[in-house]
């Protein structure tokens, strides 16, 4: 699960500041295998590299997340 979690901090910052969807997250973190289930996962794996981050409500964060379209990290 980490590697995963490497995987989509990597993405979000190749594309800091660019709203990424949750499918073109999906696709390229779980490739073929990503489907409309794999949203939970992402969002467990988003809720566990925020705690890392040490994000709390409130705060500003790395990672801004617009309900139903996906993620975008700030730079």
């Amino acid at each position: 699960m980490i590697q995963t979690e490497y995987n989509i901090v990597a993405l979000l910052s190749e594309h800091c500041g660019k709203m990424m969807t949750y499918s073109a997250i999906m696709q390229a973190v779980w490739g073929e295998r990503a489907d409309s289930g794999n949203i939970k996962k992402l969002q467990v794996n988003m809720a566990n590299i925020r705690r890392k981050f040490g994000v709390r409500p409130g705060e500003s964060s790395y990672i801004t997340n617009e309900p139903g379209v996906g993620y975008r990290m700030d730079g």
